[in-house]
């Protein structure tokens, strides 16, 4: 017996039409495929793990038609777009920029910053952000020399700033970021303080934590905006900002803490209109904290006012989980969101590890730690050696070494050009993948082997494929360009769990589709508790459904017949549909999540409202809610099951038209 919560299909007529191509076999292991005649090559990076191989190029590969899959499929589907990449990139610590200045060979420095910077050297990383600090951090030049902008003695207090000056940044921090500049004048610098300076805290201390008293915000803002200035004034525009690094922790170097609300208020009260006043418009962002953790970010902007003052969200990555920033993106939907800050050795994920996770959780960025330390990882602050792994190690000799660290973020920084989409990349397995299309158009595919052992894999393409071998713990890079031949598929009733060797039967698998042209979605089955078309194998997460939706005849098999979407359907224990229900003239929504039947919720329609008439009705997913607009007003508002969904149009015992139908993700 059909349950009455599954979807069926009879009495369902859909005119649009289906194409498919033929299959042929695929390219295996590192080999080059014969391929399709006329297709662009497929070039390959690789680096492994004992860096034998140190983003090497490959023999090129080439799609085939349909190939047969072997191992891992990795599906890239540039129909589903995400996030706009702004970049990678790194820090000069006080630490960094003393070595690059004063230790490293001076007839070996132009060539080490191009490869770090420019990016026009074929050779290069192309690094296009700097996350600088204003002042000390824990990697400083001398055993405890902390710094700020403003330091005064022990007792004495300096509110109008009368003694602030940069002049410390001036030896090497600033002719570094420069020479940064002249090999790559789109770079992005943001701006941050580690610690205001000690007479504005409440320990006295620039190090240990404290917090801001409650008489020196004023301070403090006009203090972070006269460092931005300074900057500017050197010739180092400032991109972005924020209030404070860290400041949920207490740390033995320069550190300071703000809870949520201090935050909300130091940066609506006081930091924004300061930027305001002096003309300064740099991102201002709020988290910048240490764990990729939603907590801190989300409580700042849900206090009043806040998310007018704030543009975007910051986190780190030296605890919690990537999908942190997903869950800040539910939150808030409409703030960008940056991973700033993770150091290799000091935290378990290399840098491949860390762009894949970032980005494949709406990061627009991914900046690692140190650009340069000396052999024993510093200096650091205690004077003895830190685990954190820089990209470029300077030796005792003043020559350069170029860390494991380089090699797996220039396989993301290399190929990834700023403004890039990341478009879908979907499969399961040991391999960890993200994809993106450039400006121009050129695919990028990064992934990397998270096993020991050699792992074969198949990347889809459209109807196209090519496989690859990939050793443990190796990362791969390829690129390639063209405009892949989709399937096209309508509407019809493959769902979740059905036609396992066609995933894609009845309906095409991402993107936007307008029935206008294709065809309409004709609901003609009376007598029949439920008729519906599903949009094929959707594997969708955020997404919005639109359809305009004129009914028909009403049947007489059921008390109250309905006609709408199914705004999330994953199987029968995980849906939510919407319904407009002309006998009680409301709109209706009903939602099942992990077998729990949440039951009905009824919204009646304003007397006005001719449901004999076609309307729009959209419902927008976002994490695990859903909302329903009617003729694009809210009517309604439902919780979702929190795993991938399709997209269904439905009716229960009534004939409906739909037409004009779009999903965008």
């Amino acid at each position: 017996m059909r349950s009455s919560y599954l979807p069926v299909t009879a009495g369902l007529t859909v005119t649009v039409a289906i194409t498919a191509a033929a299959m042929v076999p695929a390219a295996t292991g590192h080999r080059t495929s014969t391929g399709i005649a006329g297709t662009a090559p497929v070039q390959a990076w690789l680096t492994t793990d004992d860096l034998s191989q140190k983003l090497s190029p490959q023999p090129d590969l080439r799609f085939a038609g349909n190939g047969s899959s072997g191992g891992q499929v990795i599906a890239v589907d540039e129909d589903r777009t995400f996030q706009k990449i702004a970049g990678f990139g790194a820090t000069f610590t006080d630490s960094a920029a003393y070595l690059m200045w004063n230790k490293l060979d001076p007839s070996l420095r132009g060539d080490v910053m191009s490869r770090l910077f420019d990016p026009d050297n074929a050779d290069g990383v192309h690094l296009s952000i700097l996350r600088q600090p204003a002042g000390a951090t824990d990697f400083i030049k001398d055993v405890h020399g902390y710094y700020t902008y403003d330091d005064r003695p022990a007792g004495r207090t300096d509110p109008d700033l009368d003694h602030f000056s940069i002049q410390h940044d001036d030896a090497y921090v600033i002719p570094v970021l420069r020479e940064a500049m002249r090999h790559n004048p789109a770079m992005k610098v943001m701006l941050t303080s580690w610690s205001p300076p000690a007479w504005m805290k409440t320990n006295g201390s620039i190090i240990d934590g404290g917090t801001l008293k409650q008489q020196f915000y004023r301070s403090y803002a006009v203090y972070l905006v006269k460092a931005i200035q300074a900057y500017q004034q050197r010739g180092i525009p400032i991109w972005a900002t924020s209030a404070q690094n860290e400041p949920s922790v207490t740390q033995t170097y320069p550190s300071m803490t703000l809870s949520s609300a201090q935050e909300a208020t130091f940066v609506q009260q006081y930091f924004r209109p300061a930027l305001t006043a002096a003309g300064l418009s740099p991102l201002l962002f709020t988290g910048d904290d240490v764990c990729f953790s939603a907590g801190y970010p989300a409580a700042v902007l849900d206090h009043p006012g806040a998310t007018g003052a704030f543009d975007a969200v910051s986190m780190h990555g030296y605890c919690g989980n990537y999908q942190a920033m997903t869950t800040m993106h539910a939150l808030q939907p409409d703030f960008d969101i940056y991973q700033t800050e993770l150091s290799p050795g000091c935290q378990s994920q290399n840098p491949a590890q860390l762009v894949i996770g970032a980005m494949r959780n709406w990061a627009r960025s991914a900046i690692t730690w140190n650009v340069a330390l000396d052999p024993r990882g510093g200096p650091f602050h205690r004077g003895d050696a830190s685990n954190c792994i820089p990209l470029v190690t300077v030796g005792d000799d003043g020559k350069p070494t170029y860390n494991a660290a380089y090699y797996r973020e220039g396989q993301a920084s290399r190929f990834v050009r700023p403004g890039a989409e990341r478009i879908a990349s979907t499969g399961d397995g040991p391999v960890q993948h993200v994809a993106f299309r450039n400006p121009d158009g050129q695919k990028v595919l990064l992934a990397y082997n998270s096993g020991s052992s050699d792992q074969e894999f198949t990347v889809h393409w459209g109807s196209r494929t090519f496989s690859y071998t990939l050793p443990g713990k190796g990362t791969i890079t390829f690129t390639w360009d063209g405009t892949p031949d989709h399937r096209t598929y309508g509407w019809g009733d493959s769902t979740f769990g059905a036609d396992t060797d066609r995933p894609n039967a009845g309906g095409q698998q991402t993107g936007t589709w307008d029935l206008r042209t294709g065809g309409e979605a004709d609901s003609t089955g009376l007598g029949a508790a439920w008729n519906s078309t599903f949009l094929g194998y959707a594997d969708l997460r955020d997404f919005t459904v639109r359809a305009d939706v004129r009914p028909g005849t009403a049947g007489t098999t059921v008390g109250a017949p309905k006609y709408g979407i199914y705004a999330c359907y994953h199987d029968a224990d995980n849906y939510v549909q919407g319904w407009l229900d002309p006998d009680g003239h409301s709109f209706d929504t009903h939602a099942v999540v992990s077998g729990m039947d949440l039951g009905w919720d009824n919204t009646t329609l304003d007397p006005d409202v001719d449901l004999s008439a076609a309307h729009r009705i959209e419902a927008r997913r976002h994490g695990t809610s859903v909302t329903f607009l009617l003729d694009g007003k809210t009517v309604a508002r439902s919780v979702a099951p929190a795993m991938n969904c399709q997209i269904g149009l439905v009716t229960q015992d009534h004939t409906a038209q739909f037409r004009n139908v779009s999903v965008r993700s």
